[in-house]
């Protein structure tokens, strides 16, 4: 009997228990692009005392979009509602694991999450000859 009940128990715990990704139902926009220098990048590490140069790039850019975090509004159930991911793209050796050094800097973009579709300006340029 009390199998049976541990049983049904493990099931409805494993019924209820669902994985959804990060921002599931939201929107992610590009907030900001930053690209800091080998300079920089060093300053930051020494800073913090990283002494890996993988590890520095990769908190250097989580940390720094942390200053666009936040949302005051409703979530509407959304997971991650206002979190920043700090996403890098360059240099490639950063990316595939062979070769970086801290000195070569980091380029990389912040992704925010919004629980509603944000509207950007989008803004027109007139070409004039001269």
């Amino acid at each position: 009997m009390l199998r049976s009940i541990v049983f049904v128990l493990a099931l409805t715990a494993a019924a209820h228990a669902h994985a959804v990704p990060w921002c599931h139902r939201g929107h992610i926009v590009e907030v900001a692009n930053y690209s800091l220098d080998g300079a920089q990048l060093t300053a930051f590490a020494a800073a913090n005392g990283i002494t890996d140069h993988y590890w520095a790039g990769s908190f250097a850019a989580h940390q720094t979009c942390q200053a666009h975090v936040g949302w005051s509004g409703p979530t509407f159930g959304v997971p991650g509602a206002g979190q920043v991911d700090g996403l890098p793209y360059a240099p490639s050796g950063l990316l595939s694991g062979n070769g970086y050094h801290m000195s070569q800097g980091v380029s990389f973009r912040c992704m925010k999450c919004f629980p509603l579709r944000v509207i950007k300006a989008v803004r027109d340029v007139e070409l004039r000859s001269e």
